[in-house]
């Protein structure tokens, strides 16, 4: 078996914005069964931060990363931000799951508190799910975090209002 993994990072920044353009694949050669090799693309995005104008966008394959997504992704993800503290996001994707025959194509938005010194950040998200054109999922759930110098803290609460029943319950922290 020969395994070989590729992780091309590039990065562009200046004192308001920064761009990356991340590309991830691993692939694994089974010289022993040719038909049990794969190639794995996981990660292939274009990045941007606007810090003055206040925006960002993630454009590509991508792992998730709020929002209520729970699972890597070929899509968009933006963001912008109303002041210091308030944030409004979109997400729009198609799940990539390995070998999966199904097509999972979900939408979502959310609100942002961003974390200040000494305070915790919280998100409220709202995500619809469809399954080969079918409803799969759609809920509602929040986000809480806190990060200093001694403690981190995270929290998850996800409610699928589609089911009537608690997706996620999560805390995770740190000191």
């Amino acid at each position: 078996s020969l395994i070989t993994s590729v992780n091309l990072n590039a990065r562009r920044r200046d004192a308001f914005s920064d761009m990356r353009i991340v590309v991830r694949d691993t692939s694994n050669q089974n010289f022993l069964n040719p038909s049990r090799s794969y190639n794995r693309l996981y990660s292939a995005y274009v990045e941007r931060n606007d810090r003055h104008a206040g925006y960002n966008f993630r454009v590509g394959r991508q792992n998730p990363n709020g929002m209520g997504v729970l699972e890597r992704f070929d899509g968009v993800q933006a963001g912008y931000n109303l002041n210091p503290e308030w944030k409004i996001n979109g997400v729009y994707g198609e799940a990539v799951e390995f070998l999966s025959p199904f097509k999972k194509v979900f939408y979502g938005a959310s609100v942002d508190l961003l974390p200040q010194a000494g305070r915790p950040g919280a998100s409220i998200y709202a995500i619809n799910q469809t399954l080969d054109g079918y409803q799969n999922r759609r809920a509602i759930g929040s986000e809480v975090r806190y990060f200093d110098g001694q403690a981190t803290g995270y929290g998850l609460l996800d409610y699928d209002v589609l089911y009537r029943g608690l997706n996620i319950a999560l805390f995770q922290g740190n000191y």
